[in-house]
């Protein structure tokens, strides 16, 4: 994964998360974090996972956080007003996902 410096217009790579993982949802939190939820698991990309890990641009460092309640293939998620998530993936009930405070 990679972020865009606008001041120097260039891409700069970011720390690898926990686990590869393609085909996840990617959300902004209101409070800077960067959210990954749920995909296809690396290297085969057969077998999807339920795992939840957030990256803190001010330290530079993912976090895993609680999984979510089921497996997320290619899943979808909005952030509400009260800062929970919707998760909805293929093939299984939408659930609400309550990030944890940095």
């Amino acid at each position: 994964m990679e972020r865009w410096l606008l001041a120097t217009g260039r891409f700069e790579p970011l720390p690898p998360m926990s686990a590869p993982r393609c085909f996840y949802a990617l959300l902004l939190l209101g409070d800077g974090r960067l959210l990954v939820l749920g995909g296809w698991r690396a290297p085969s990309y057969t077998r999807t996972t339920t795992s939840v890990e957030a990256y803190a641009p001010k330290t530079r460092r993912w976090r895993k956080l609680r999984p979510l309640a089921r497996s997320a293939a290619d899943p979808q998620a909005v952030l509400l007003r009260d800062g929970t998530l919707l998760v909805a993936s293929f093939g299984e009930l939408p659930e609400i996902y309550r990030p944890p405070p940095p």
